[in-house]
């Protein structure tokens, strides 16, 4: 099979003069054509060519989760904001905590939530912000596991297009 991302279908179907070319979806955003239309369709030859439909369908799938996974662990709710930094924050937010124990500083400091949000904060607020993060970046992986493992288990197309890999993150 010859397999198409959702803007290569989108570049390629349509008509020409030997037919009508429309790549079949096999799970949201990945669709496949036979091999054979290569020779009469322009621009099909470039593409890659799979031996397993399914398992290019799971890969494509586990991408997609990974993708989902790394936006959500960007920024989550906290504190009354709801786009303060995650994982961005993690490097900073760590040295400061680091730089207050060092110097046994209890004193509060300023630290930026979001783009346009400040919060002066204690070493203990700042502490529990980063729990925060690590619970909030953990349930995404956690997320990110639960649907590789059904995508992995999916025995056929059908099944896998039974999981919304948009749906249920944290």
């Amino acid at each position: 099979m010859i397999i198409l991302t959702q803007d290569q279908r989108d570049a390629l179907a349509g008509d020409y003069d030997a037919g009508r070319l429309e790549p079949v979806e096999a799970v949201p955003g990945l669709y496949y054509v036979p091999e054979r239309l290569a020779a009469i369709f322009p621009g099909l030859a470039d593409l890659p060519v799979v031996p397993d439909l399914l398992e290019a369908a799971k890969a494509h799938m586990i991408g997609q989760a990974a993708a989902l996974r790394w936006q959500r662990t960007l920024v989550f709710a906290y504190d009354g904001v709801a786009n303060a930094y995650a994982d961005p924050a993690i490097a900073p937010l760590a040295a400061k905590i680091l730089a207050l124990d060092e110097a046994a500083s209890d004193a509060p400091v300023n630290f930026k939530l979001s783009g346009t949000v400040w919060r002066s904060w204690t070493r203990t607020q700042l502490r529990t912000y980063g729990a925060a993060i690590d619970a909030h970046i953990q349930a995404c992986f956690d997320h990110e596991k639960a649907l590789s493992d059904a995508i992995d288990a999916a025995a056929d197309l059908d099944a896998l297009r039974a999981i919304d890999v948009s749906a249920g993150w944290p």
